[in-house]
């Protein structure tokens, strides 16, 4: 994988993970966004657990 191949992966996953941390925001659940996103449940829930390790 090249490095800009590596930035571009990096750079979806910020913005996947900040759309996901606004939806939860606005009271979506993560079944919901799972189907929003096209994305596995345990992905989502995964990202979810991320936002929640980050906000103390």
């Amino acid at each position: 994988m090249t490095v800009d191949q590596r930035i571009r992966i990096e750079a979806t996953e910020l913005t996947t993970f900040n759309h996901i941390k606004g939806m939860l925001e606005e009271g979506f659940n993560a079944d919901t966004i799972a189907k929003a996103f096209k994305l596995p449940i345990k992905k989502v829930q995964d990202i979810i657990q991320k936002i929640k390790d980050s906000n103390p």
